[in-house]
């Protein structure tokens, strides 16, 4: 959708709100102290009017994993009382609009409508819902939510599209045992309700564990959505980002699991946690199994480098943990078996996944010196 027909659908504020009596909707300036609100926060901050001030007190929120038109949702005789346009990322705009039968604010993939009863509530996101574009998608991609904490202490996050591989392409990759593991894994259904929340992944750099993430998303993407936290340091330290990122909407629409990927945690997982990292473990654990994980439909993945010996116990004790797997190099044997030609030399008496990959590449790496020695890449 282009900006023009952004404008055109969504109109100005000025030319909006002087049409939509319904509501008083005060400018925000420097001078009322919000000169840090970004524009978004305002669009939503009408919409919350509606709800804090009992207009509407009852409300309904969905959400879709991919980029929509906003315009083509809005139902007719609807007026836009606020909109943002982000120029450089048009799926990053918002909207807060009036129908007939309650107020809409749409923002990012999210959908949150207000009505007067429930009943209108529940109607107006049905037929909002009714007007989402049927898609297959690519499923050879996947919606991946990306979380940072705020300068609140919150968590915030973006959309960022990425490669997943298929299984059935990728499991030679992981020979014997780890294989059998993963294939176990990747092709179990939604879990109960009853199945512990943790899946903790180890082994040494370049043997694989990022692939097999990825790889995870696309098979499990029929039932849970995807979240990835690149900074476990503040987001075990702070219980509001934590909050944020495990909160499911309340939409009874598929899929309600959410898969929140948290690599390279190592100090926080160890058996001495608690001294390096202070409460952190605790809360780890309090997500799993504890009362801020109850009722959640979150399963937490972690990886770290360490070996399983040095992991805390209280991880992966039954009933907490739903799965491990020990990621290894391969054998001699193995890295024979997976090389196009056999009579190749090997990186290593035992290489690992990105050693045998690189060794396939056209383009060796450029170095010094000697430093095949070296922790591998993410793979």
């Amino acid at each position: 959708m282009t900006a023009p027909l952004i404008d055109t659908v969504l109109g100005s504020v000025s030319d909006t709100e002087r049409l939509a009596p319904a509501l008083t909707l005060p400018a925000i300036t420097a001078n009322d102290g919000y000169a840090d609100v970004s524009a978004k926060s305002w669009v939503a901050a009408g919409f919350a009017q509606a709800v804090v001030d009992g207009q509407e007190p009852f409300t309904e929120a969905t959400e879709w994993k991919h980029k929509v038109d906003y315009a083509a949702l809005l139902p007719p005789d609807t007026v836009v009382l606020r909109s943002y346009v982000d120029r450089d990322d048009l799926a990053n705009s918002c909207v807060f609009a009036r129908t007939p039968t309650g107020h809409l604010h749409i923002n990012d993939n999210t959908l949150t409508v207000s009505a007067t009863t429930p009943q209108a509530a529940q109607h107006l996101l049905q037929t909002i819902v009714e007007r989402l574009p049927a898609t297959d998608g690519d499923p050879g991609k996947a919606e991946v939510k990306m979380w940072h904490e705020d300068r609140h202490g919150g968590g915030c996050s973006h959309s960022k599209v990425i490669d997943v591989p298929r299984w059935t392409d990728v499991k030679d990759n992981y020979p014997g045992t780890i294989g059998h593991h993963l294939d176990r894994l990747m092709t179990r259904g939604r879990p109960p309700a009853t199945s512990g929340k943790l899946v903790v992944w180890y082994g040494p750099p370049g043997t694989g564990k990022t692939t097999a993430i990825r790889t995870l998303m696309r098979e499990w993407s029929s039932w849970c959505t995807h979240h990835y936290v690149p900074d476990p340091e503040r987001f075990f330290s702070s219980v509001r980002y934590m909050a944020n990122v495990l909160s499911n909407s309340d939409s009874d629409s598929e899929p309600t699991h959410r898969l929140v990927v948290v690599e390279d945690c190592d100090e926080f997982i160890t058996a001495d946690a608690r001294h390096r990292s202070g409460n952190a473990l605790g809360r780890l654990l309090n997500l799993s199994d504890g009362i801020m994980g109850q009722g959640s439909k979150v399963i937490i993945l972690l990886t770290t480098n360490e070996d399983i010996t040095a992991l805390h116990p209280a991880l992966t004790r039954p009933g907490r943990c739903l799965a491990k797997v020990e990621f290894r190099p391969f054998t001699a044997e193995q890295a024979r078996a997976w090389l196009p030609d056999p009579t190749l030399p090997l990186p290593s008496t035992t290489p690992t996944l990105a050693e045998l990959f690189e060794k396939l590449s056209s383009t060796p790496r450029i170095a010094t010196r000697d430093d095949t020695s070296a922790p591998g890449l993410y793979l």
